[in-house]
């Protein structure tokens, strides 16, 4: 072989292999996907007209699909479904009254979702982190 085929031979290796490694590692896999088990607390904050929520308590999400139900009434069965966009912005809507209902907003941070949740008798904060 002579010195020039050496050095396209070489040259052509070094192109497989970075194809190897481009189609190896998708350019939109993420580092740290959304979905898994958080943990912390659901803390009451003041915001509410009643001040009927309960008291502080520790609290566990399962994120499935971006997102979860937050139990805001255990007694009547009222959910807020909290939904994780891929940027991390979190929004919710949802309780008992669809004229005056519970929102959620927040966001996902790393490892750390910290999420306000706003209703007309109460207002509570999570300070979820992945585990």
């Amino acid at each position: 072989m002579s010195h020039s085929s050496n050095h396209s031979l070489a040259f052509t290796l070094a192109g497989v292999t970075a194809l190897v490694v481009a189609f190896a590692l998708p350019s939109n896999a993420a580092a740290d996907p959304i979905d898994g088990s958080y943990s912390g607390t659901s803390s009451v904050v003041p915001g509410g007209t009643s001040g009927t929520c309960s008291k502080d308590f520790k609290y566990s999400a399962k994120v499935v699909n971006g997102g979860f139900l937050y139990t805001w009434d255990s007694a009547s069965h009222v959910t807020i479904p909290i939904k994780i966009a891929a940027d991390g912005t979190v929004s919710g809507e949802g309780g008992a009254s669809t004229s005056n209902p519970a929102t959620a907003s927040g966001k996902l941070t790393g490892r750390a979702l910290e999420i306000d949740l706003k209703g007309k008798q109460c207002s509570r904060h999570l300070s979820l982190k992945k585990a």
